[in-house]
Parts: structure tokens; C-alpha cells; sequence
């Protein structure tokens, strides 16, 4: 228990194991009132079995003579004092509940947000490296159950400090009593434990096969729905999907068996040491009067008692379910609250301002995975301002070499300069500001074509007006003439109310609304017919005469627009003045009808 506790506190901020300080705090008070609830009636019981009691016992007999008190008015005192407590008493564990349900929702949202974040600014080959639907489940179910291992691993404490201030108090009152009382709970308690331990870690373990594969199984359901409208394969992930799902509801229903069966079995089993205490006590003492404050004092602690046990055992089910689940993003916890307690004391950033050139040095890159793989060797130099194309075979470096001068990856060896200044972790960042990039497949969100362009960036000021970029691009006449709600047209998830080439050109707009110093255009016209992209090119070399464009393409006639074109054969780059040059020398890759596009 101990080392789970250990693990729980390495991944709370200070903020938080401040709050779990408070929470434990209010448990510590509300346990103390607990008790008070329960010996506070006490004299309550004392005196409705044996009213004399006010005369023989000095202690009632020095609180009536200080109160001025009759013996019905005691009576009556004794039991308001008791109500009291008790409401108090129950203020103080709402309270108590009520923040750490708040608290442990908080949790849930923190490290959501935090394992999110911290995947985001993640290098980008953590990303290529990652199944998506595993970094969903984790942001999502894996951080809702390693809250459910958190939850008891933290407040454990309440129901056992209760359970001992309790025990201790009945132990001085009815030492021989209560230990029977005790030994008999603990070991119907540690009995079932130990009986279902194996079975609930087993359950745990589904139910973390569960959350890996049902993501999965969901992702590449919607992913092939146009392929699996028209071949009519929809049973092929039901069937998978079932399989799974139906062993996650049986695992959940004897979850719940197991933690609910002893509820109801202690239940019989406390009836069953009251009515053996209360035999016990009549053949031991002088009748109903000695008897009725033992057992109502008994019959309030165990009132008391169960509920606190039963929570404790619980806990200890919820933590060995949630064990597997919380293990396996346990490492993705710690790093992400390291991320966040180490961002305070970040590098100290270096603004890149693009004024001359881009330059590879000895840039070397490969793929480690990869087979057949194409070592990539660069030195070359792009000048600022020029509208350079790229182009070669798929699978010979081409994106990788994008990749590289976006910042997305870093070289093997060698360094990449903008102007003077090496790119590096400290440099990155401002790097990419003043970049934009128009991938052939970008991600269009299921919001309006206007926030689809703006994408995120509500509070930045482009030089030129959403109308005016849609123009450039060629889309203003299609949004104004075709979409219903103009640019505030809801576009559907990922654009599917839109054709390729349309979503191709709505990406273009998003890039150029960055106002950015470097535009590369990575196949990201490969679905716009020519005499539209001549166009797009055309307004986009007349509105931002100072961009450095970098054009890659398989499309050998949109390569006449180009200042150079730089080529990329089995990880070598060359340079081309004319692209008559470039066909010379490589006719069978201009020769092509088709050229799949590289995934490399």
C-alpha cells in the first residue's frame, strides 16, 4: 500500500498534495466526530434504561447541580447534545465528500489535460512511432481509470481512521466484546479478499485488453466507412467489437458482485454478534438496564463500523482492479507532471528572424525501422525568397527532407542554420511561427469553413482578410455560390461536404492567413486541376512577394513555375536551373502517367 501511495504523490503538483493535505484534514475531523456521535450517546442510552442514574453517578450529578437541570430536562439535554453531534457530524462528512469528489474530478481533468498537452509537444517522431487510438485511450479511459486507482490510494485513510478511533473507543468501553467484535469482521473481510484478489487483478487486466482494443476496433470501423458501405462489412467489426465489449460487461458485473456480495453478508454477520453480544451481556448482567446503553452504543458503532470497512474493502478492490490500467500509463504520468514541474525552468529561447537562407551542413537522417531504407546525405542552401520546387521518386527522401527543415525531426548528424543560427530545441519554436505547411491530406475540423481557416488562431491578425485569402486561392466564388451559410458554413468532420481539390484549397487559405516567411506546399494541389493551380500560384507570388515557397509536387508541368527545382534520388539532393535539364536527365520518373505519393 505504501508504494502505491509513494507512486499516487511522484505524479500530484504541490497544489495538489496541498488539497490532499485538506482533504485529509476534514477526514481527520470527521472521523473525530464519528465518535464523539457515537459516545455522545452514551448517557442518552444510560439514562433512558435507568433514570436514578442521575442520582448514583457523580459525573451526572455534577453536570445537573452546574446546568440546573431537572432529571427530565437532562434527559432531554443528553439527547439534543446527541442529535447535535450527530448533524454536525454528518455537515462535516458531506463536506468532506463533497471536496474530494470535486478534488478527484479535478484529477481526472488535470492529467487529461496534461498527458494531452504533453503528447502535443512531443517530437514528431514520438507521433509517427504512436497508433493514434492508443494516445485517445490513454488521454481518455486509461486517465479515468488510473483515477479510480488514485481515489481509494488516497482517501483509504478516512475509513480506516474511523474504523481505529471507533474500535479504540469500544475497546476501552467493552474490551472482550469488541475484540470478538473485531477478530470476527477482519477475518469474514481478509477471508473474501483473499478468496477474490486473483480474480479481481484478473478482471483489471480485461478490462485494460479492453480499453486497448476497443479503441482500435472503433478507429478503424469509422476510418473504412466508405469501404465498408460498399463492400458491406460492417459485421467483420461488430463480431471483434462484441467479442470484447461482452467481456467487459461480465467483467464489470462480477466486479460489482464481488464488492457488493460482502455488503449484504456483513450485514447478516453484525445482526448476528449484536444479538450474541446482547445474550452475552443479559446472562452477564443485571437485566434490561445494563444491557440497553451497551447495545445501543454497539448498534451505533457498528452503524458506523460497516459502512467504514466495507469501504475499506472496497478501496482495495478498486485498487487492485485499476493496478494493470494505472501501471501501464504510470510512466506517461510521471513524465507529463515532469514536463510541466520542468517547464517552469525551460531553455532559454532563441528567436530565428529569416532574412538570407536555409542551410543543411552535413544534414544525414535514416529511418532505423526501415527496410530498404534511404540514407538520407544533404548539404545544400535555399535562398530566401525563391519559389523552389522538389520533386523524385516515392520512398527516395523527399519528405524527409521536409520534415527535417520544418524541425519536425532532428538530423542523425550534421545541423541545419537559418541564417546563422542553428536549429535546435532552444530555436524551434520561432522557427515554426513564421512557417506554414499544406500537406496533401491536411486536417480540415467539423466546424465552419471560417473557423477552418483561422484554426485556433481567433485572436491573430492576418494581413489580409479570410474573403481576400479565399480569393487568392480560388474558393471565394464555390463558398459564396454554393455553401448556404457562406463562410459560416459547417463543413462536416473532416471536410466531407467538401471535394479534394476544395479541401486542398481551404488548406491552402489556412496557411497563408499565418502570414507566414516560409510556405511549403507539400503535394497540396495534387487534387486542383492545372489551370487552377496556375492561378492560386499566379495570386500567391502577387500578394506575398517576399514568401520562400517550397513546392513539392509529381507534376512536371507545375514545376515550370519554379525558380530551381531540387531533386531527391536515394537520399542525394541535386539542383536544376531548367526543368528541360532535369527531364533529360530523368525521363522514366517524367515518363509516369501516375506517381503514388511517398509515405516515406
Amino acid at each position: 500500500m505504501k508504494e502505491n501511495f509513494v507512486k499516487v504523490w511522484k505524479i500530484l503538483d504541490q497544489k495538489n498534495k496541498s488539497k490532499v493535505i485538506l482533504a485529509s484534514a476534514l477526514i481527520l475531523i470527521s472521523s473525530i466526530f464519528d465518535l464523539l456521535a457515537v459516545v455522545s450517546v452514551l448517557p442518552f442510552f444510560t439514562l433512558i434504561a435507568d433514570t436514578k442514574a442521575l442520582e448514583n453517578n457523580e459525573y451526572f450529578i455534577k453536570l445537573n447541580d452546574y446546568l440546573g437541570l431537572s432529571n427530565e430536562e437532562s434527559l432531554i439535554f443528553f439527547g439534543f447534545f446527541s442529535f447535535v453531534v450527530i448533524v454536525i457530524n454528518q455537515l462535516l462528512r458531506y463536506a468532506s465528500t463533497q471536496y474530494n469528489h470535486k478534488f478527484l474530478n479535478n484529477i481526472y481533468y488535470e492529467k487529461t489535460r496534461e498527458l494531452l498537452e504533453f503528447y502535443l509537444n512531443r517530437p514528431y517522431k514520438f507521433i509517427l512511432d504512436k497508433n493514434n487510438e492508443i494516445l485517445i485511450q490513454r488521454c481518455t479511459w486509461m486517465v479515468n481509470a488510473a483515477t479510480g486507482f488514485i481515489s481509494p490510494v488516497l482517501f483509504m485513510f478516512g475509513s480506516v481512521l474511523t474504523t481505529t478511533l471507533i474500535l479504540f473507543f469500544l475497546i476501552i468501553y467493552k474490551p472482550y466484546e469488541t475484540i470478538s467484535l473485531l477478530v470476527l469482521l477482519s477475518l469474514f473481510y481478509f477471508l473474501a479478499y483473499k478468496k477474490l484478489k486473483s480474480k479481481i487483478l484478473k478482471l483489471g487486466q480485461q478490462s485494460t485488453k479492453y480499453i486497448n482494443d476497443a479503441g482500435k476496433i472503433i478507429g478503424n470501423s469509422f476510418g473504412s466507412f466508405k469501404e465498408s458501405k460498399i463492400t458491406k462489412n460492417y459485421n467483420y467489426f461488430l463480431l471483434k467489437f462484441k467479442k470484447i465489449a461482452l467481456n467487459h460487461r461480465n467483467a464489470s458485473d462480477t466486479l460489482q458482485a464481488f464488492q457488493i456480495l460482502p455488503a449484504h453478508l456483513i450485514e447478516v454477520v453484525a445482526f448476528a454478534i449484536l444479538i450474541f453480544i446482547s445474550l452475552f451481556l443479559y446472562v452477564r448482567t443485571n437485566g434490561l438496564s445494563d444491557i440497553i446503553p451497551i447495545i445501543g452504543v454497539f448498534a451505533i458503532s457498528l452503524k458506523r463500523l460497516i459502512p467504514a470497512i466495507q469501504l475499506i474493502y472496497n478501496n482495495f478492490v478498486q485498487i487492485k482492479f485499476h493496478i494493470p490500467t494505472f501501471d501501464k500509463i504510470y510512466t506517461d504520468l510521471k513524465k507529463s507532471h515532469r514536463y510541466f514541474k520542468d517547464k517552469r525552468t525551460n531553455l532559454e529561447k532563441k528567436n530565428i528572424s529569416f532574412k538570407k537562407y536555409i542551410s543543411f551542413q552535413n544534414v544525414k537522417y535514416n529511418y532505423e525501422r526501415k527496410k530498404n531504407k534511404i540514407n538520407l546525405n544533404i548539404n545544400t542552401k535555399i535562398p530566401k525568397n525563391i519559389f523552389l520546387g522538389v520533386c523524385g521518386s516515392t520512398g527516395h527522401g523527399k519528405t524527409t527532407f521536409i520534415d527535417l527543415m520544418l524541425g519536425l525531426l532532428k538530423p542523425k548528424s550534421g545541423i541545419i542554420k537559418i541564417d546563422d543560427k542553428i536549429l535546435d530545441d532552444a530555436s524551434v519554436n520561432s522557427w515554426q511561427k513564421i512557417i506554414a505547411y499544406a500537406p496533401q491530406k491536411g486536417y480540415l475540423i467539423d466546424d465552419t469553413v471560417e473557423n477552418n481557416i483561422i484554426f485556433g488562431k481567433k485572436n491573430f491578425k492576418s494581413k489580409i482578410s479570410i474573403k481576400n485569402i479565399c480569393k487568392i486561392v480560388e474558393i471565394d466564388k464555390f463558398i459564396n455560390k454554393n455553401l448556404k451559410d457562406k463562410y459560416k458554413t459547417l463543413i462536416g468532420d473532416k471536410g466531407i461536404r467538401l471535394s479534394g481539390g476544395e479541401q486542398q484549397r481551404l488548406i491552402l487559405a489556412r496557411t497563408l492567413y499565418r502570414n507566414p516567411k516560409v510556405l511549403v506546399i507539400d503535394e497540396a494541389t495534387s487534387g486542383i486541376d492545372m489551370e487552377t493551380e496556375r492561378k492560386i500560384i499566379s495570386n500567391i507570388k502577387k500578394h506575398f512577394r517576399d514568401l520562400t515557397i517550397i513546392f513539392v509536387t509529381h507534376r512536371s508541368n507545375s514545376l515550370k513555375y519554379c525558380d530551381k527545382i531540387l531533386f531527391v534520388e536515394n537520399g542525394k539532393i541535386s539542383f536544376y536551373e531548367k526543368l528541360n535539364f532535369l527531364k533529360k536527365k530523368y525521363k522514366s520518373f517524367f515518363n509516369d502517367k501516375f506517381i503514388t505519393n511517398e509515405s516515406y
